[in-house]
């Protein structure tokens, strides 16, 4: 019998059904879909020279942390359908069927519903799939073809993963269910929220940050007490002096409003999250100045300092969202009260009636929509830029099969300085049988012997290479020699410097001296071929190139050694010859006093980019995919639970003579405020976000992306979200 009734359930609300069957199948298929790249299956036809094994590994872990973002997706669409069958569940408990009866049906209701959403979504991931498998096929060079990707343990873990999701959220349901008075479940749609300005939950919230921030001050101070230098330029000193300060700002001011509040009760509580929401606008240019100005100045600032402050930037933004929402529903309830020729104006009443109503949930829903719009367009927007960014420096980073050298920054004798040949690498390709295409071993040079104990990061020594070390280079890439005079020199400049920067520079350095020689520029003083990062010094962007016979006498520093094959190294031999490497030149580990060995090998290279450049668009667009469907998806419930809940009143209004056009006009002012303020907000916000990121990182973009294609992505991901 209870078999039956589930039946009947399902059936009968089969159209309230649909948002939840329809949002499951998008996720169970995108989640299929990523996943059945990691199946043990899925054998794709590449090249010896990549390796799968560590993406299949990465990316599982990868799917499954995402996924998890769905249960809070399941468990808002569930607690909606509870809501909408509180009537239901309240009869059948009149009729005699105790509550924990009345549970358990629903959660079989939802299991079933689930079921079929997973069977749908499988259905669906294997067309999906294609798309990710051709991802991934082009990532690694290799033409798109079309595999069959029903796999039997991707289909498993698929099922376990979302019946333990359904599983979790319906046992939650369940003892909710079992709580509920039937009082309570008969009129719950019929009860207005309570205010908004009664929440304690935004209080709560608002202390939590400001404890968050004063945190964040204190590492600052710290960060400022070992690197602030009153020497630095003045925008550094206001980018410290704000990260360290604000935030204390905030947390001061905030509680001498409270103060004030309890003594004078003239300050209300809105007043106090107005204080927040201005100093968080603060806060937030100030940490996107941290990154601009580490950029634009070379600072030396660690990697998770930049990270954490990433995080509170974040933070911040998600606050600033709450609190605008919670302040325009604060406004809405004050003109409601406060003025009374605007609350009687035509509609106005009905229009404020339905607002309020709702207030407390929509504001929180409108900040869901907000926060999730924006983080998915920005995902969306900066994935193929960072990605082509990868590929790019990949390009320009290893133009040779084999690149190996050592570098003398942790050598403090001159004594100590030798010339390295790398014969094991020669010995390894002779063992293999690998023919050898170009070979070369060159040094690079310090124009001063004195510059060999100049460590500062800001005053380290350019260094110079011989014309003919510099034309063989130029042979093994197929390019043109140079030629220089007697007394000449010029300059190799990496591919992120900008041509008016060079000429800029070089206009205040006409000339070099060597011992008792001066050198003068070249009529061509400036060349910007690409032949890797490794041939400059530490902390510089260019390299001298002076005739042979100039730099005879000066001190050699540096051995490089760069081999192209006749076919790169398949994924194993590369593999092996890294290991070998590892154990003769102590290549992970360096001690004071001794040589920096660095040796890449172009095949294990392309592996790593590939592998991180796929991982990270394979997660962001389902991490953005899932934002939007979670977006869509409470935006639908919201406009679905006033279309059920709002019929009735909209209907009086017909009675009582108001026009269509009137109500259609009050329909579409309740739109632009629960869906058009959120969508202008995180338009704002992305379009605010993308101008920083590349007024942050102009210089990269246009070397490794190029300005062209990087505003045709941008425009072309954007016109998609709209």
């Amino acid at each position: 019998m209870y078999s039956k009734l589930i039946l009947r359930n399902a059936r009968r609300s089969i159209g309230m059904y649909v948002i939840y069957i329809v949002t499951l199948t998008i996720c169970v298929a995108m989640f299929y879909a990523f996943l059945s790249v990691t199946s043990a299956y899925y054998h794709p036809q590449i090249s010896g020279q990549y390796s799968l094994e560590i993406t299949s590994f990465l990316m599982k872990y990868l799917i499954y942390g995402i996924g998890f973002i769905l249960i809070f997706l399941i468990h808002y669409v569930n607690r909606f359908m509870l809501k909408q069958k509180q009537p239901e569940f309240a009869l059948q408990t009149i009729m005699g069927m105790e509550q924990k009866t009345t549970a358990h049906l629903f959660l079989s209701e939802t299991l079933l519903i689930g079921g079929l959403s997973i069977f749908l979504g499988i259905g669906l991931g294997v067309i999906v799939a294609q798309f990710i498998n051709g991802m991934l096929l082009t990532s690694v060079g290799e033409s798109y073809q079309f595999v069959w990707s029903l796999y039997p343990d991707t289909c498993l873990t698929t099922l376990l993963f979302f019946l333990m999701i359904f599983l979790v959220v319906g046992m939650g349901n369940v003892k909710t269910i079992r709580k509920m008075k039937i009082i309570d479940m008969i009129t719950e749609k019929r009860l207005n929220e309570e205010d908004i300005r009664k929440s304690k939950v935004m209080p709560m919230m608002i202390w939590f940050f400001l404890g968050i921030s004063l945190f964040y001050a204190y590492l600052n101070l710290l960060l400022m007490s070992y690197q602030f230098d009153v020497r630095m330029p003045f925008p550094i000193h206001i980018m410290f002096y704000g990260n360290s300060f604000i935030p204390a700002i905030a947390a001061v001011g905030y509680v001498l409003l409270t103060i004030l509040e309890k003594k004078y009760k003239k300050i209300v509580f809105a007043t106090r999250l107005s204080w927040i929401l201005v100093i968080n606008v603060f806060q937030i240019l100030f940490g996107l100045l941290m990154y601009v100005q580490c950029y634009y100045y070379s600072m030396p600032i660690p990697a998770p300092t930049l990270t954490r402050i990433g995080a509170y930037i974040m933070l911040c933004i998600v606050t600033a969202i709450v609190i605008f929402f919670y302040l325009v529903g604060d406004w809405i309830l004050s003109k409601k009260e406060k003025r009374v020729d605007v609350r009687y104006n035509e509609l106005n009443l009905f229009f404020y009636g339905q607002i309020v109503s709702k207030l407390k949930s929509t504001t929180k829903t409108m900040s869901l929509i907000t926060i999730t719009l924006m983080l998915s367009a920005i995902m969306f927007i900066i994935t193929p830029l960072l990605c082509n960014w990868a590929l790019g420096y990949l390009e320009l980073r290893m133009p040779f099969d084999i690149m190996a050298s050592t570098y003398y920054h942790h050598v403090y004798e001159e004594t100590s300085l030798y010339y390295e040949k790398f014969e094991i690498i020669e010995e390894f390709l002779d063992e293999k049988d690998i023919q050898v295409k170009e070979d070369i071993s060159f040094q690079f040079y310090l124009l001063d012997k004195e510059d060999f104990h100049r460590r500062n990061k800001f005053d380290f020594p350019v260094a110079a290479m011989k014309l003919s070390d510099y034309n063989r280079l130029l042979a093994m890439k197929q390019l043109p020699p140079i030629t220089l005079n007697d007394g000449e020199f010029t300059t190799q400049w990496r591919q992120t410097s900008q041509e008016a920067d060079i000429s800029k520079f070089l206009e205040g350095i006409p000339s070099i001296k060597i011992g008792d020689k001066d050198y003068k520029q070249a009529s061509n003083n400036m060349y910007q071929y690409h032949l890797g990062e490794g041939i400059y010094n530490i902390y510089t962007d260019y390299i001298f190139i002076l005739p042979d016979h100039a730099l005879e006498n000066a001190l050699a520093v540096n051995s490089f050694r760069y081999i192209d094959l006749m076919e790169p190294l398949d994924y194993n031999q590369a593999t092996e010859l890294s290991a070998l490497i590892n154990r003769n030149y102590d290549v992970e580990q360096t001690r004071e006093g001794t040589y920096s060995y660095n040796v890449n090998i172009q095949t294990l290279e392309v592996n790593i980019i590939t592998t991180i450049t796929f991982l990270f668009k394979a997660s962001i667009i389902y991490g953005a995919v899932v934002l939007l469907v979670i977006c869509f998806t409470v935006l639908s419930l919201q406009q679905l639970t006033d279309a059920f809940n709002y019929k009735y009143r909209f209907n009086v209004l017909r009675k009582l003579g108001v026009e269509e056009e009137q109500i259609h006009h009050l329909i579409r002012k309740q739109l632009n405020l629960w869906f058009g303020l959120p969508v202008i907000l995180a338009i704002a916000a992305t379009v605010i976000f993308i101008i920083c990121f590349i007024y942050s990182t102009y210089n990269e973009l246009y070397t490794y992306v190029g300005m062209k294609e990087m505003f045709i992505n941008i425009l072309s991901i954007s016109s998609l979200l709209i």
